[in-house]
């Protein structure tokens, strides 16, 4: 006896047989969308996948396609972040060079995020994020680096009269 398996709204149902499976699917107690499994199969696939479930066709007749389902996975678009803003904020005040690469980041997230590629919009706006922080702790660095340098010469000349004895 085959026994299949399936999954109807996160819950998993069976075993059934493979034709006890077709009569559910055929009579719409089990969708093309649901997942179903067997013995032999390395992983869960929507019952439109597995050929062997499909009804069989009449002669000479052509098989509907069964609707694929959507990704589970894929992010919506309202979760991709805008970093173009922080992006420009990073190259005016911090480091050019790391806030222009920031910046074409976020603008390619913006793109992919309005043409529905959010997983891609994703990983384009984490790098715009690191970007925009490489940039600032760079900016950040040489600011600080340039602030005491420009006190260097009043201490150098402290330290030599305080040295000589002489004073300020």
């Amino acid at each position: 006896m085959d026994a299949w398996y399936y999954a109807r709204d996160n819950k998993q149902q069976g075993p059934v047989t493979r034709e006890e499976l077709r009569r559910l699917i055929a009579g719409g107690s089990v969708r093309a969308s649901d997942y179903v499994w067997t013995e032999g199969m390395t992983d869960w696939q929507t019952a439109a996948q597995v050929p062997e479930l499909a009804p069989p066709a009449a002669e000479g007749a052509p098989r509907p396609a069964m609707p694929m389902p959507a990704r589970p996975e894929t992010p919506a678009a309202s979760e991709v972040p805008n970093y173009l803003v922080w992006a420009i904020v990073a190259t005016v005040c911090c480091c050019m060079p790391g806030g222009i690469v920031s910046i074409v980041f976020a603008v390619q997230a913006n793109s992919l995020r309005n043409s529905g590629q959010t997983a891609e919009a994703l990983i384009m706006a984490n790098r715009a994020r690191t970007w925009i922080i490489v940039s600032m702790v760079v900016g950040l660095a040489v600011n600080l680096v340039t602030f005491f340098a420009s006190f260097l010469p009043a201490f150098t000349k402290a330290f030599e009269a305080a040295s000589s004895g002489k004073g300020l």
